[in-house]
């Protein structure tokens, strides 16, 4: 076999090679992506139920302060 044989063959073959592990790669992401949005979502979902959480928070603080500053100036009169 002559050398640009040889040459010739390693190149099919590599090409295969690269092709066979572009579609076993993309099965993979495509199986992995779902999972990875997933976690995404409950990451957002959590961020926005933390922040509510957190506003509730400063309206109950806002409430007992403003209503014990109201309270102490009926019971000053």
């Amino acid at each position: 076999m002559s050398f640009n044989n040889k040459l010739s063959e390693k190149i099919k073959s590599s090409r295969k090679k690269l092709i066979d592990y572009t579609v076993k790669f993309s099965t993979v992401l495509s199986g992995v992506m779902p999972i990875i949005k997933g976690i995404g979502a409950a990451a957002v979902d959590g961020a926005q139920k933390a922040s509510d959480l957190q506003n509730a928070y400063v309206k109950t603080f806002n409430l007992l302060t403003t209503g014990g500053e109201k309270a102490a100036e009926a019971t000053k009169m």
